[in-house]
């Protein structure tokens, strides 16, 4: 999977989307780039869940790049949480080469993997995902 930053920015980050008391997972690239001998965590995506939907905030920081957006998905019969995560990608202005919406947490584990490649590309650079969970 590789992502790629767009320039337009769709609809951005929407604060009553972060549901603190409804955490459900956080999903961080922390990135190792061997050019300056540094380490960074320049992608956290955070799941939230209510009775009814589920909600996604993604947070993406780069040396001259920063982006934000949020998104939600309800219903039912799908994994609510990758359809809320693949909005809030696309509303931070990202575009993935592959749908994560539906396809479970692993697709996006890749996801935000894919934007931290991005970030770092042309770079010698070593990308691991830390996820947490309550």
């Amino acid at each position: 999977m590789t992502a790629t930053f767009v320039n337009q920015k769709v609809k951005n980050f929407n604060v009553n989307h972060r549901k603190d008391n409804g955490f459900k997972g956080q999903w961080s690239a922390v990135v190792y780039d061997y050019n300056d001998n540094k380490m960074y965590e320049p992608v956290v995506l955070r799941t939230y869940q209510t009775d009814s939907r589920d909600y996604c905030c993604l947070w993406v920081f780069g040396a001259e790049l920063y982006r934000s957006g949020s998104g939600w998905a309800g219903g039912g019969n799908y994994h609510r949480a990758s359809a809320a995560a693949c909005e809030a990608i696309y509303n931070a202005g990202i575009e993935l080469s592959e749908p994560i919406n539906g396809r479970g947490d692993s697709a996006i584990r890749e996801a935000v993997e894919a934007i931290a490649d991005a970030i770092f590309e042309g770079r010698k650079h070593l990308t691991l995902v830390s996820e947490a969970h309550p």
